[in-house]
């Protein structure tokens, strides 16, 4: 007997897959990638002289399977042609 709280499970479970992310070690899920969005590597750490440094405080997330990342969202909010226009220039 499946109960509405199995349903509600299911249903929150589906929608966490389901997300595009934005967080680290969430799943990107743009067009279908399947990469694990993580900060990018800094290059020119100053973190030994004065901490943190330029490159840690402006660290970006991206993503390590499509390299998806926020300064590549576009303007007009069209993922779906953005990401297929980027795929094609690889």
């Amino acid at each position: 007997m499946i109960d509405g709280n199995t349903r509600a499970i299911d249903a929150h479970l589906a929608e966490h897959d389901a997300r595009i992310g934005t967080e680290e070690g969430e799943r990107c899920n743009r067009q279908g990638c399947d990469g694990t969005m993580v900060f990018e590597d800094v290059e020119g750490c100053s973190c030994h002289i004065n901490a943190p440094c330029h490159g840690h405080e402006n660290q970006q997330i991206i993503c390590d399977g499509c390299g998806y990342g926020p300064d590549d969202e576009p303007a007009d909010d069209d993922r779906g042609d953005y990401l297929r226009d980027k795929a094609q220039d690889r």
